[in-house]
């Protein structure tokens, strides 16, 4: 683990997003991970990652967070609920890489206004179709 790097959280480790969190803990980078399956972070755990127990925590500890979701409902949970990432205090840059369509990107960007964000950045990302190259890093 490079200290000189930002923390990256990582939020939803299912395949692909197991797969992109733990090509950032390969790189160096001190990681904070977070999925409602607790088994699912075992292999970053076992990467030296820091497991999260809400998402909340996890923007509290990460300056840059990756969102890796199912649907738009877990996405706007993860980001706006009562336990989401908008609340974090580290959290400068959320970056989403599921597929839940613009309006939900939307929804989700409209928040950096919320009385308790600091300033920061929210970026949708674009992501290769398929999972193909998942582990070599060409899919995100």
């Amino acid at each position: 683990m490079d200290s000189s790097l930002p923390t990256v959280g990582f939020i939803g480790l299912g395949a692909m997003g197991a797969a992109m969190a733990l090509r950032l803990a390969q790189k160096g980078y001190p990681m904070v991970v977070f999925d409602t399956r607790a088994d699912a972070a075992t292999a970053l755990r076992e990467a030296g990652a820091r497991v999260a127990a809400s998402p909340r925590e996890l923007a509290n500890l990460a300056s840059i967070v990756f969102a890796c979701l199912p649907s738009a409902a877990a996405s706007l949970t993860v980001a706006l609920g009562d336990e989401g990432v908008v609340h974090g205090r580290a959290l400068r840059t959320y970056i989403e890489t599921s597929t839940i369509g613009v309006a939900t990107v939307k929804k989700i960007g409209a928040a950096q206004s919320h009385p308790y964000r600091c300033a920061g950045q929210w970026r949708p990302a674009l992501r290769a179709p398929g999972q193909a190259r998942r582990h070599d890093g060409g899919a995100a």
